[in-house]
């Protein structure tokens, strides 16, 4: 659902701006406990996401940047449908998004897959750990299959060069006082890193592994 930078608060859904970086994290616990000094831990998450192709049976890889895709994410019980219009600066994400609450999460998947007879080409699940950090949520997350990823993000209604220019100014102030290097920063989306991997297998692990 939306939130603005000004706000921690989920507002109703449409369309927004996201700006997301996220990096590979070696010890996930010094991360979180980094952030339980600078930020105000914000709660523990579970998200499900299934993306479907819109235009399935085109052939060819897909690309995450210019093909219709729609994601399904279940989250505290409750259904959002999202499509993304996606872009880099960098190794930072901007994605123009818009999200809509749907019905149960059962339902809904009933109605995509046995209804119109589309199939998720990728399903992710991420555990989150969320902070508010001076207006930003920042996340400790393991992602299945991948593992663990520090993420930062600002959501804005408008996004015209001074609010970018702004968002990429305050999210790379948080990672370099977490210290996060360059090198440790991913530029892929992890659904691209999810469908490069060989089937049954997962990246490199962290040092530190299980729950926080």
């Amino acid at each position: 659902m939306y939130y603005d930078d000004k706000s921690t608060e989920m507002q109703p859904g449409g369309m927004s701006f996201e700006i997301e970086k996220k990096a590979h994290l070696d010890d996930p616990s010094a991360a979180v406990r980094k952030l339980g000094k600078i930020g105000r831990f914000a709660g523990r998450f579970t998200k499900e996401d299934r993306y479907y192709l819109l235009r399935p049976g085109r052939g060819g890889p897909i690309d995450m940047r210019k093909d219709p895709i729609l994601r399904i994410r279940i989250e505290n019980g409750r259904c959002v449908l999202c499509a993304k219009r996606r872009s880099f600066r960098g190794k930072t994400e901007i994605n123009e998004e818009a999200e809509i609450p749907a019905g149960g999460p059962r339902e809904t998947i009933r109605l995509f897959e046995r209804t119109l007879g589309l199939a998720p080409f990728v399903r992710k699940r991420k555990r989150t750990t969320l902070f508010i950090v001076r207006g930003i949520h920042v996340e400790v997350n393991r992602v299945d299959r991948l593992g663990w990823f520090l993420e930062a993000e600002i959501r804005t209604r408008r996004l015209g060069p001074r609010e970018e220019k702004n968002a990429l100014s305050r999210i790379d102030a948080v990672f370099d006082r977490l210290g996060v290097r360059d090198e440790d920063v991913e530029p892929r989306y992890y659904i691209e890193m999810l469908l490069a991997l060989p089937r049954g297998r997962s990246r490199r692990r962290s040092r530190v592994q299980g729950r926080l």
